[in-house]
């Protein structure tokens, strides 16, 4: 839910005191015009505290069982705002008050298994504080893991900022970082990535980073298992040549967030403001992290005339976005609490070669809360992406497991396979390289499976559980709006690209409904064609073969410079 408290802090003109040099005196900052917050939610995972002194362990139980509550409805991870009232008002604390009220807090932690790591710390004008806790699950079987996708344009340094995340080894300057996290040979050769690549960064529970240690960077196992949370990055591909796979990266991973890299020496480039779009299309929540500052150092007027580009784009009608510049751990905790309401993008400033600003996006991507989605069922569904055929074990699917859980040994179907579904065998489950009896839903995983082979799967291809779950579409109904056109008009036979989730395939417009014009004046209202900002229900027919959609599924139509954004409505099996 969107947090009013984030509103007063936000807009990127006021002006803020820069944070001291003690890292000790890091936490504490005075904001005397903040007088009061939103008041506490009955849902949700911020809960609000005056004062605890009742150390009583009737009381601490109490506290324990409302504290697992709020983790529960943050996805393991609550945070907790001390010397607040339930109607948002700032009273603080004083230094007693605030060891009592931790103690309290430690012991409930204790029952659950939790652990409690303070935030910040706001002086007050009365001299009393505002604390912020984060209280997260610590399970040495269970981690949160989050996904968020890199975009952005072509030699921006998003790869090497992947790196850079995930090894904590500075680049030379001259991309030496990006080679640790390409797929392929003709990634290394070209520089540029054509492939959808998967990173994890592991944090524990007082985020510090697990994923390497005095230079020792270590396996995905060994992340695995010493982490509480784990970032699952997708690297998405920059160059235009390749914007059908970014597309297929994003609507087929439902991320919780993107960073999207733009060049501080480059400025926003068509593809960055493409990858934007594909964002605000897919409701996935995105920030700015401006790279290659180092450059920047004599060139300050070329970085300010990037970052008022970046500002008059999110500030535009399509986009409307409130940019926050991050210049203290207080606008960080803000943005990562209220990223999920798609009203504000936070926008970093960071060095690969320097490492500036790489210590406020690891700050970020460890208080970055998993996005809350609607209650699954216990069906499974599995949307693929990839396959191979590994020496001794057969053929490995690999995909987002959106619904459901798989054990080994499940007998699930896969398809659409030549216009029907076949019945497989799951022989080994693996997720991020570590072999498991079970997996749940919203994570990406591989499964070594019989029944089978690699040239059978395609993309669209799905697993899922029951009979009923088998969607066999050949037309389907979607209301839409044109984002963008050419200079021609769209009519009944235009073919565009469909893009639903993991599925991609060719479609042939069939008819032309309920049209709403955006010219107030327009006399071809009845014709059955559509200009940019027209709103129309089409009736689509898929032109080869049949695939997996459903009602409610986020479509988009391209073709060119032609956007079409819309949902389904209905399908049709003939």
């Amino acid at each position: 839910m969107a947090d009013p408290a984030a509103e007063p802090s936000p807009e990127p003109t006021h002006d803020e005191t820069r944070e001291p040099a003690d890292p000790d005196a890091a936490l504490v900052r005075d904001m005397a015009s903040l007088q009061a917050i939103e008041p506490e939610r009955d849902d949700g995972n911020i809960e609000y505290k005056l004062k605890l002194t009742d150390e009583r362990e009737a009381r601490v139980q109490r506290l324990a069982t409302q504290m697992r509550y709020r983790c529960d409805e943050g996805g393991s991870e609550c945070l907790y705002r001390l010397g607040v009232e339930d109607d948002g008002t700032l009273t603080g604390l004083s230094d007693d008050e605030y060891a009592a009220t931790i103690r309290c807090l430690q012991s409930a932690a204790t029952m659950n298994a939790y652990t409690i790591h303070t935030l910040a710390q706001t002086r007050l004008p009365n001299g009393r504080s505002v604390y912020e806790v984060c209280i997260r699950e610590h399970n040495e079987d269970s981690y949160i893991d989050v996904k968020v996708a890199i975009a952005g344009s072509v030699d921006c340094g998003k790869s090497t900022l992947l790196s850079v995340l995930t090894n904590g080894q500075p680049d030379n300057g001259r991309g030496a970082a990006r080679l640790a996290v390409f797929n392929y040979p003709h990634e290394v050769e070209s520089g540029r990535t054509s492939s959808i690549g998967h990173q994890i960064l592991g944090y524990d529970a007082e985020g510090s980073v697990m994923n390497y240690q005095q230079k020792r960077v270590y396996a995905w196992p060994e992340v695995v298992k010493r982490s509480a949370k784990i970032i699952s990055f997708f690297d998405l591909a920059g160059h235009e040549k390749y914007l059908k796979t970014t597309i297929f990266g994003l609507s087929s991973s439902r991320p919780d967030a993107c960073l999207i890299m733009v060049g501080g020496n480059r400025g926003v480039l068509k593809m960055t403001v493409e990858h934007m779009f594909l964002c605000k299309t897919l409701n996935v929540p995105f920030g700015i992290v401006v790279t290659k500052t180092d450059m920047m150092k004599d060139k300050l007027n070329v970085l300010e005339d990037t970052l008022a580009s970046i500002m008059t784009l999110l500030k535009k009608p399509l986009m409307r976005r409130i940019p926050i510049k991050i210049k203290n751990p207080t606008d960080i905790i803000r943005c990562a609490q209220n990223i999920h309401s798609e009203a504000i993008v936070p926008i970093f400033m960071v060095s690969n070669v320097t490492m500036e600003g790489i210590a406020e996006l690891h700050t970020f991507l460890n208080l970055l809360p998993k996005r809350v989605l609607p209650p699954q069922t216990d069906e499974v569904e599995m949307h693929l992406d990839a396959a191979w055929t590994v020496p001794g074990v057969g053929t490995v699917l690999g995909g987002h497991l959106m619904s459901g859980a798989i054990s080994v040994g499940d007998k699930l179907w896969f398809g659409p396979n030549q216009n029907k579904y076949v019945q497989i065998t799951v022989r080994s489950i693996h997720c991020k390289r570590v072999p498991v009896q079970r997996v749940a839903g919203n994570s990406y995983v591989c499964l070594g499976v019989k029944g089978i082979y690699k040239q059978n799967v395609h993309k669209g291809n799905v697993l899922v559980s029951a009979k009923t779950q088998q969607v066999l579409c050949t037309g389907l109904v979607v209301d839409v709006q044109v984002l963008k056109t050419h200079s021609t008009t769209i009519r009944v036979g235009y073919q565009p690209i469909l893009h639903s989730q993991n599925v991609r395939t060719s479609v042939s417009i069939e008819d032309i409904c309920h049209k709403v014009s955006a010219r107030p004046s327009a006399a071809e209202d009845g014709e059955k064609l559509l200009r940019t900002g027209d709103t129309a229900e089409l009736l689509l027919r898929l032109r080869f073969d049949k695939q997996f959609l459903k009602p409610g599924n986020h479509v988009l139509l391209c073709e060119g410079r032609t956007k079409v954004v819309g949902f389904v409505k209905e399908i049709f099996e003939d």
